[in-house]
């Protein structure tokens, strides 16, 4: 992507957002039907996770799931730049609820890890804590984003510029600029629901083993932060973002069965909108020893296939 694209996309996160959406649906149709590799994955995973639907059906969850991940593109967009995330008459789209559980959560001092599991539209979760339509004012605390580098340096500058207008981000790889953030009284938007290469255990994510990262309990441990779910959702012609009650007693001294925790809250979460979260990601590419790989890598470009 050329620095002219990034500015392209700049200017037309300024349009209108239902004009955007708009269009955005009726891109997301043939741009769903051209991928055909990420598709495999999804059908990949839609089998193994949810073997009792019958196999059409399936094949119309992915069909929806890949159009989601399509339009995600455009709300993701309007999620960094976009200067304002109104409706026609002026209602804000986008509405945040639960948050008082974070305020109170954030009376102890230890901060607090948000996690955030991968629905396509993430990138609206930092943005509903600090958008001017949404609070009365700045909160006191930051909200930074853990957060991996794009190998396209102009895709990497389009992000950054927009991630940064609702808080600062620290890399997925650095622990200590994690736990800097936490002991500073401030809050981790944490998303553990993806395939780590390290500090993974093997734990249930709809019955099947899922290599699961255990930085979120060491995180909470070393600091003594609160965990707190936080999903998306879209709700109506905009979007929900929803602060849930922290986890009690968390961590535990069992890494296996804190991640299976974080892997069932996700589930349920997952259960509940299924088209909208990011099935596309190779969740299961690590697999205990002696079972077979689950894709097949030749569907994706060798450049990607370390992602």
């Amino acid at each position: 992507m050329g620095y002219w694209l990034s500015g392209l996309l700049r200017r037309l996160a300024r349009v209108p957002p239902p004009w955007l959406l708009a269009f955005g649906r009726w891109l997301a149709i043939p741009l769903a039907a051209l991928a055909r590799g990420r598709r495999r994955i999804v059908e990949a995973n839609l089998a193994l996770c949810l073997p009792e639907l019958p196999s059409a059906e399936r094949s119309q969850l992915a069909t929806r799931n890949l159009r989601s991940t399509a339009l995600s593109l455009f709300e993701n967009l309007l999620a960094w730049h976009a200067p304002r995330l109104r409706d026609r008459h002026g209602r804000p789209l986008l509405r945040l609820e639960g948050e008082p559980l974070l305020h109170q959560a954030l009376q102890a001092g230890h901060g607090a890890i948000l996690l955030v599991p991968h629905f396509t539209m993430l990138e609206l979760i930092p943005r509903a804590f600090t958008d001017p339509d949404l609070v009365s004012k700045l909160p006191d605390w930051q909200a930074v984003q853990v957060a991996r580098q794009q190998k396209n340096q102009a895709l990497q500058a389009l992000i950054d510029s927009g991630r940064r207008r609702w808080g600062p981000t620290v890399d997925k790889k650095d622990a200590r600029g994690m736990l800097r953030t936490l002991r500073a009284g401030h809050v981790l938007f944490y998303a553990p629901d993806q395939n780590f290469s390290q500090s993974t255990v093997f734990a249930p994510f709809f019955g099947v083993p899922a290599a699961t990262t255990t930085a979120t309990s060491r995180l909470a441990r070393a600091t003594g932060s609160p965990v707190l779910p936080c999903l998306v959702r879209r709700d109506g012609p905009g979007w929900l973002v929803q602060v849930l009650p922290p986890l009690s007693d968390f961590p535990g001294e069992d890494e296996i069965e804190n991640a299976a925790r974080i892997n069932a809250l996700i589930e349920n979460a997952v259960r509940e909108a299924p088209e909208q979260y990011l099935w596309a990601h190779r969740r299961f590419r690590s697999r205990p020893e002696g079972q077979a790989p689950l894709y097949d890598d030749a569907v994706l470009k060798p450049k990607h296939r370390q992602r």
